[in-house]
């Protein structure tokens, strides 16, 4: 095949160049979608050229952000393993306590990206700027992410109940699944909105434009609503047993490798 015939520095040459590729386009649609919600959340006029530019400008900073919190959590699962081999008894302690802490970090630096697009940030100012502003609006975040996750996930939950129920017809399945694929594309696009909104509005608040509002009850009932659809949507869309589909899963079988050993024999025997 064309593979076998390339040499290994080629191979990594290829896969080095695709990786990169594709972190530059991700972090292109990213950059285009938070600028443009940001500039609606702005109620600001912005042309495909102006888009296109600005957006440029900000992949290599959120190409930073990413790798800082990749690098981050790297650095977090070495000390947890050095940790665990000092104290293995506080296992389950470290692990809570680091699932805390992550989601904690997370929401505090929820809006770095943002500030990457809209004020032409670096990535560490922008950390700081996102751990500022998010200060005491840590409900409000949660609510803003619930709603989004309603947004994409209540459509997704109808579309699965449906592909349930018609499963004796593959056509319709395939519809389902057609329709699914076509209304998240969108529906990811209008859940952006929220958290952009949000961003203005902490935004607004942290420069003393505009006074800090009491967090909505419709942020509690949103992040009610996560806690109870979330279930529903596992139990409609469950994750694929992997050793299923694994082809090599038959090289492992006490029958496959009788059959390895027996047709290795028979050649040895065959060759004299």
């Amino acid at each position: 095949s064309m593979f076998n015939a390339m040499s290994d520095t080629t191979i990594y040459l290829l896969w080095g160049g695709g990786f990169v590729i594709s972190a530059l386009l991700i972090a292109m649609l990213q950059a285009i979608q938070l600028r443009f919600t940001v500039a609606t959340a702005q109620k600001q006029s912005i042309r495909l050229g102006k888009l296109l530019k600005q957006s440029t400008h900000s992949v290599p900073p959120l190409l930073g952000l990413a790798g800082l919190i990749v690098l981050g959590f790297a650095l977090t699962l070495v000390v947890i393993g050095f940790l665990y081999v000092a104290v293995p008894f506080a296992v389950f302690m470290l692990g809570l306590a680091t699932l805390v802490g992550i989601i904690y970090i997370s929401l505090r630096l929820a809006f770095a990206s943002y500030a990457i697009v809209d004020k032409q940030l670096g990535p560490i100012t922008a950390i700081k700027h996102s751990w500022a502003v998010t200060n005491n609006h840590l409900a409000d975040i949660i609510g803003i992410a619930a709603a989004a996750w309603l947004i994409v996930g209540v459509p997704n939950i109808i579309l699965s109940a449906l592909a349930k129920v018609s499963e004796g017809s593959p056509m319709l399945v395939s519809a389902f699944d057609i329709i699914s694929l076509v209304l998240q594309i969108a529906l990811m696009m209008l859940a952006a909105m929220p958290m952009a909104e949000r961003y203005v509005q902490s935004q607004a608040v942290y420069q003393d434009q505009t006074p800090a509002k009491p967090t909505s009850p419709v942020n509690f009932l949103a992040i009610l609503a996560v806690l109870i659809l979330a279930p529903v949507l596992e139990v409609l869309n469950p994750q694929p047993d992997n050793r299923s589909i694994n082809p090599y899963d038959m090289l492992s079988t006490p029958s496959a490798q009788q059959t390895n050993f027996d047709e290795t024999l028979q050649g040895s025997t065959n060759a004299y």
